[in-house]
């Protein structure tokens, strides 16, 4: 089982870098391979849970991790801050590609109660008892049905760009 668990990994990982190809700064190449990976995992909801948190030390995976690091040293990231942001981006990468593919893979009736619930309880809580979510409810009732992933990694590159700044003054 172990074997083709990490082929399928591995073959995600082919499909996402398939047609790309670094270019421009730094940000810029997290910004466009990140959300490729997230696709692709999202495209295959059960072997993205399956694979997300394996190393196969494959091709694939072998060619991302060389590309990536290759992306923050060529950034000027020394080698511990490259590791820390790739380690930190591919993590949040895959982390969100398996959170993300767990709702589609729920049954129909589940996933609409669970998107429902922001309406039916969270928007109905009141603002004596619970005023910060009383007050959020419609923004949450919007933004939780949709992938925080855009978010995190838009702070993960503030974060690193931040690091980088400070190493380079």
């Amino acid at each position: 089982m172990d074997d083709p668990t990490l082929a399928i990994g591995d073959a995600l990982t082919g499909q996402a870098l398939r047609g790309w190809a670094p270019a421009g700064e730094w940000r810029a190449g997290l910004r466009a391979v990140g959300p490729r990976i997230h696709a692709a995992y999202l495209e295959h909801p059960q072997a993205a849970v399956l694979t997300a948190s394996r190393v196969s030390g494959r091709v694939h995976e072998l060619a991302a991790d060389e590309t990536l690091l290759d992306i923050l040293r060529t950034a000027g990231c020394p080698v511990p801050d490259a590791v820390r942001v790739y380690h930190a981006f591919a993590d949040t990468t895959l982390a969100f590609a398996a959170l993300d593919a767990a709702s589609p893979a729920l049954p129909r009736a589940s996933l609409r109660a669970d998107e429902e619930m922001w309406c039916s309880t969270y928007a109905r809580l009141p603002a004596t008892t619970h005023p910060r979510i009383a007050e959020a409810a419609p923004v949450l009732a919007t933004r939780i049905l949709t992938s925080a992933y855009p978010t995190a990694l838009d702070m993960l590159r503030d974060s690193a760009a931040a690091r980088l700044d400070s190493v380079r003054e």
